[in-house]
């Protein structure tokens, strides 16, 4: 159960299975901050508004069953995952990180960014795009994780290349980036995860099948 907080990002509500136990999500609150974006190659640096937000599939896997404790945002509705749900407490962690310079972004396929966070030989991969938020100013950007999860070890590496955030965020800014007037928060949200675990439904634009 989720409502929404600043035309359009979610404030997600606590969740509560079957048996009454809670499972909070304020981890998973929207915030907003603050990046001073450096200058370069003829471009001056700017003062941007970062609004980062948190989508559903950051705790939740596509139904499996009638016995699936289900949870839903304005669009769709999931299989809560405990899995997920544990490691998502590490995310806010993860994109402060990124949004610092501590830890580099990777480009994907599905034409959004990954962070791989190594913990014990295991990969946990931070799914996010950026997109320039016009309704809240000129310097207003988006950043939402749209999915995380464990990456399987049988699969490639989901992403290329080793980019800064500073770099990433210029490309939206000056142009450089493909935009959307308003970001969708599942495009390209899980085209990385196991295929017999999506139902079948019409490709987005630029989205796997």
């Amino acid at each position: 159960m989720a409502v929404n907080w600043s035309g359009g990002l979610i404030r997600w509500m606590p969740h509560r299975d079957r048996q009454g136990k809670a499972f909070p999500l304020n981890h998973l609150h929207p915030f907003r901050l603050n990046y001073a974006l450096l200058a370069a190659k003829g471009h001056p640096g700017r003062e941007v508004v970062l609004y980062v937000g948190f989508g559903l599939h950051c705790f939740s896997v596509q139904r499996r069953g009638a016995d699936d404790d289900m949870i839903s945002d304005n669009r769709e509705c999931r299989a809560f995952d405990g899995v997920r749900y544990t490691l998502s407490k590490r995310l806010p962690e993860i994109i402060r990180h990124v949004i610092e310079g501590r830890q580099s972004c990777e480009r994907t396929a599905a034409d959004n960014y990954v962070a791989v966070r190594l913990d014990s030989g295991e990969r946990y991969g931070v799914f996010f795009n950026l997109k320039r938020w016009k309704r809240h100013g000129s310097n207003s950007v988006l950043l939402l994780v749209q999915s995380a999860y464990p990456l399987d070890p049988r699969k490639p590496h989901p992403g290329k290349g080793r980019y800064s955030f500073n770099l990433l965020l210029g490309e939206i800014l000056r142009g450089r980036a493909r935009q959307d007037d308003e970001p969708d928060p599942r495009r390209f949200a899980d085209v990385l995860e196991a295929p017999q675990e999506r139902k079948p439904r019409p490709a987005m634009l630029g989205e796997a099948p």
